[in-house]
C-alpha cells in the first residue's frame, strides 16, 4: 500500500511539472504557446437584401458568421463585398495575433469609408 501511494505521488508531481504545449486564447486553440494561428480563411456572403457579410474559418471550421455590419444597430449588411472583405481581413489579422476578434466603431468607420 505504501509503495503504491509513493508511485502515485511521483506520477502526480511529474505530471504537474510538465509544460503544456496546448493553450486556448479567445476560443482559438494552438499547439505551441509561441505559435500564431495561421490557417484562417474567409468567405464573403451575399444577403437576400443585396448587402454583404462574411464568415471566418479556422482550420476549416466556422468560427464567425457575420451577416450584418457589427457595431451598428439593426441588421443591415455591408454595402459592398469589398467593405465586408476589409472588415473580415481585420478580424482575421486579430485572430492570427490571438486578439479578440471584435470590431469597434472607429475601426469600422475607418475601413468602410467609400473609396
Amino acid at each position: 500500500m505504501r509503495h503504491s501511494c509513493l508511485i502515485a505521488l511521483v506520477l502526480f508531481f511529474s505530471g504537474c511539472s510538465e509544460k503544456s504545449d496546448r493553450h486556448s486564447s479567445h476560443g482559438v486553440t494552438t499547439e505551441d504557446s509561441d505559435a500564431i494561428v495561421s490557417n484562417v480563411t474567409r468567405r464573403i456572403l451575399r444577403n437576400d437584401n443585396g448587402t454583404y457579410g462574411y464568415e471566418i474559418f479556422v482550420d476549416g471550421k466556422k468560427l464567425i458568421s457575420q451577416r450584418h455590419s457589427p457595431v451598428l444597430a439593426g441588421n443591415e449588411g455591408f454595402e459592398s463585398a469589398e467593405q465586408a472583405g476589409r472588415v473580415a481581413d481585420l478580424v482575421i489579422n486579430k485572430i492570427k495575433k490571438e486578439m479578440l476578434p471584435t470590431i469597434n466603431r472607429f475601426e469600422l468607420d475607418s475601413i468602410t469609408k467609400p473609396d
